[in-house]
């Protein structure tokens, strides 16, 4: 069996990926919104490392700044480089520098809730676009409605996600006077709602060259503020989301059919997330002969942008035409696949260790990652290494499970690794090694029982990494906003708007205090819930309170030395504690006092109404309080005493 010497550390975010898994309980209401920590971390590999449905020409025409990325600095190509199973693999990228926290420049309250964080993403500058958009939409179109106000697109984004948490099955049912919620009836009316759906537009028509206008500038206001708000982790990787639909309104390049997907009609977005699932860019494929621009379509111009020479716009100046040469030369070294990894990747920070599956990998794009300072792992085709003799499935076949071979090219900065689990696995690197060699429990159905098998280190940390965009589609499928539409680029703005909320539930549970990592309140269900309630009931103070918060001071969170120091951790020659933590965490703590509630929510000052249970007496949640209690708290859903002798209810929601 082969060896390898690799010394080669990065950093771990195996923290990040931990403090998401823990607080996750399962109970008739709220089964959907667990995080299955224990689950198999290296679960057969073959599920991830299938080769995609889309054959080779189903790929992305993503445009990359030219200005940073120059073909001729890639001096050796796949088919020239030497192979050796002697040669010590020795990386050689620069250090990840960055951390995973919020910028210095992001101002909360002192004790945000979750609205607060929502807006960071949501934010002012979005809503005045979509509500200046959908005003010139309603006047192009003649409506006789009023025009939408800010107040109103907040009105309809809570109502969004509250019918996204309670689903009924129609539109109008909410205001049903059997069964609508008192909250929805309340605050907007029925015909309001219908006529602000009507009207919602992101772009101006008279301006649009491309279809896709009408969906980019919102993708682009997504970007740059996911870009605005957070530093990055370390460990990212890029894979796709399906967004369901089968509409026959939308071009037909940007609507795929994928038979062996789960979702087999609908929209690809490329995504680049990182272990935490918090996703910091997306791109929307547009077909084997679409575009996608960096930047939002210059609109006061009516230009084109394609790859291909002889669909160039007449109103491209030379410049712009040798630009796009350069692109074509790209597409044609890298692949149109290995140009979306590029693409996304700017202005990532150097050092930074991204994952990918066979769609994107190749030695090509190996090489291209060393250049411009990123580490890469990714699994493999063989028609893409057609020139290295690592062993043959063939050979492979009659070797036990475990077995692995390793071949490290000749200048020490890249490694095929062929490993045999049920079949053979190809996964390259420029990052990391096959030691240190750790056992995995497999069933085998010769011995009907589990059986330990060698892993290479590089499938460990492969198998680890590699699912940030899988966990985010699969929180967004949580709770999706439930509504279908005629126009087709909706689908695709309810994930944006969906992928804000996760986003920021991240970010929240980072900062919410380590005692409350456990709570039933830091789950998505209950975190989605207040913010719907805020912005149907608060719509007129929500913009009041932005501009205050604009002007506290930055809120600084108890756990910030812990996740900071989450991505300088390295891996070590033997399993690390973090590592363990996350295949087995540990069990959950009973909470003895305050219930379950975080502090944010029990001391935000805001809707704890008491309500008196005539039938209901439950032992006060209050701190060294044994009475028991029929005064309820309607927000935290406790009870404490609320009379003559005794107020805990004030003490509760004062005190930390």
């Amino acid at each position: 069996m082969s060896q390898d010497n690799s010394g080669s550390t990065f950093s771990s975010d195996s923290d990040i990926l931990y403090s998401l898994n823990i607080d996750q309980v399962l109970s008739e209401d709220d089964a959907g919104d667990s995080l299955d920590s224990d689950t198999d971390e290296i679960n057969n590999i073959h599920d991830k490392m299938e080769i995609d449905s889309e054959v080779d020409n189903d790929s992305d025409n993503s445009i990359v700044d030219t200005d940073e990325i120059d073909v001729n600095m890639v001096s050796t190509d796949h088919k020239n480089i030497s192979w050796s199973r002697t040669t010590n693999f020795e990386p050689n990228l620069p250090p990840f520098e960055g951390r995973f926290m919020l910028k210095d420049s992001i101002h909360l309250p002192k004790y945000p809730s979750p609205f607060d964080f929502f807006n960071l993403f949501f934010t002012q500058e979005i809503v005045d676009h979509i509500v200046q958009q959908s005003n010139l939409y309603h006047t192009q179109q003649n409506f006789k409605q009023a025009p939408m106000t800010n107040q109103d697109l907040y009105r309809l984004i809570g109502f969004l996600f509250y019918s996204s948490l309670y689903k009924l099955p129609r539109k109008s049912d909410y205001w049903s006077t059997s069964f609508g919620p008192d909250i929805v009836m309340k605050n907007i009316t029925r015909d309001r709602i219908f006529q602000l759906l009507r009207s919602l537009h992101f772009g101006d028509n008279n301006l649009q060259t491309q279809s896709c206008d009408k969906i980019e500038p919102l993708i682009h206001l997504f970007n740059k503020q996911c870009d605005s708000v957070i530093r990055q982790e370390q460990n990212i990787s890029i894979d796709e989301q399906i967004i369901r639909f089968k509409g026959k309104t939308a071009p037909k390049n940007y609507k795929q059919y994928m038979p062996k997907k789960p979702i087999r009609r609908g929209f690809k977005l490329w995504c680049l997330s990182g272990v935490s699932a918090f996703t910091y860019k997306v791109k929307l494929y547009r077909g084997a002969s679409g575009s996608t621009p960096v930047a939002p379509v210059n609109l006061s111009r009516r230009t084109t942008t394609s790859f291909a020479p002889e669909t160039r716009s007449k109103y491209q100046t030379d410049e712009e035409n040798e630009k796009l040469d350069q692109q074509y030369d790209d597409i044609k070294h890298y692949g149109r696949s290995g140009m979306i990894v590029i693409d996304l990747l700017e202005g990532v920070p150097k050092g930074s260790h991204v994952f990918v599956d066979n769609y994107f990998g190749s030695l090509t794009l190996l090489n291209k990652m060393s250049i411009l300072g990123y580490g890469l792992t990714c699994t493999l085709r063989s028609s893409r290494i057609k020139n290295c003799p690592v062993e043959s499935e063939k050979n492979m076949k009659k070797k036990p499970r475990g077995y692995y071979d390793y071949l490290v090219s000749a200048d020490k900065k890249n490694i095929i690794v062929a490993w045999k689990d049920n079949r053979r696995v190809l996964i390259g690197s420029n990052s990391v090694g096959v030691e240190p060699i750790t056992q995995l429990s497999r069933w085998s159905k010769e011995e009907n029982k589990k059986i330990p098998i060698d892993t290479p280190q590089i499938i460990q940390i492969y198998n680890k990494n590699r699912g940030g965009v899988d966990k985010m589609n699969m929180l967004c499928s949580l709770h999706p906003i439930p509504f279908k539409s005629k126009k087709w680029y909706m689908p695709i703005a309810w994930r944006l708007i969906d992928m804000m909320v996760i986003n920021s539930w991240i970010i929240w549970k980072y900062m919410s205090n380590t005692d409350d990592q456990n709570s039933r309140s830091t789950r998505l269900f209950y975190f989605k819930m207040a913010i719907a309630n805020t912005m149907l009931r608060e719509s007129r103070s929500i913009e009041r309170r932005i501009l205050q918060s604009s002007t506290t001071t930055h809120y600084q969170s108890s756990t910030t030395t812990h996740y900071q120091s989450s991505t300088t951790t390295h891996y070590q020659s033997s399993e690390s504690d973090d590592d363990e933590n996350i295949l087995n965490p540990p069990k959950r703590k009973k909470k003895e006092t305050r219930s379950s509630v975080s502090s944010m929510v029990r001391l935000d000052g805001i809707e704890h109404w008491p309500e008196v249970q005539r039938n209901i007496r439950l032992r006060c949640k209050n701190d060294r309080c044994s009475m028991k209690s029929n005064i309820y708290c309607t927000k935290c859903q406790v009870h404490l005493c609320l009379n003559v002798t005794r107020n805990c209810f004030k003490d509760y929601h004062s005190k930390k």
